[in-house]
């Protein structure tokens, strides 16, 4: 698992023998970030989580981490949350599509490394080179 952010490059690397938290969406607002809808419980802000399936190619087969949980339907169950860093407001999508998952990765079950990425620039003249 990998996810790449403006500031640089962050890899995510889940434990081996992990199962993730399986999450069926019912619901995907077009908002910057994305709130999905649907039911489930044992989610918590901050963690990470892989969207397949959903036909919002924004957010398909991406890592997000999870914040703005609320909860309702009952004690404990997590009725909606956000996806940081996502946008789906331009997005074409209307529908979920048939086959959609999210797989939530608790923080306890994955290892985070974070690199740092300069790029730099030369010139092959002494003329105008800054």
């Amino acid at each position: 698992m990998a996810v790449t952010s403006t500031k640089g490059l962050k890899v995510w690397l889940e434990k081996a023998g992990v199962t993730p938290t399986s999450v069926v969406p019912t619901a995907i607002s077009k908002a910057k970030p994305a709130e999905i809808t649907g039911p489930t419980a044992g989610l918590a802000d901050t963690e990470i989580c892989e969207v397949t399936g959903t036909d919002y190619p924004e957010i398909d087969n991406k890592l997000f981490v999870l914040d703005g949980i609320t909860t309702g339907g009952g004690a404990g169950v997590a009725t909606s949350f956000t996806l940081l860093g996502s946008n789906t407001t331009a997005s074409a999508a209307t529908t979920i599509g048939g086959t959609p998952a999210i797989k939530v990765y608790a923080q306890a079950n994955i290892y985070h490394i974070a690199c740092s990425i300069n790029f730099y620039s030369w010139c092959a003249s002494n003329s105008g080179c800054r």
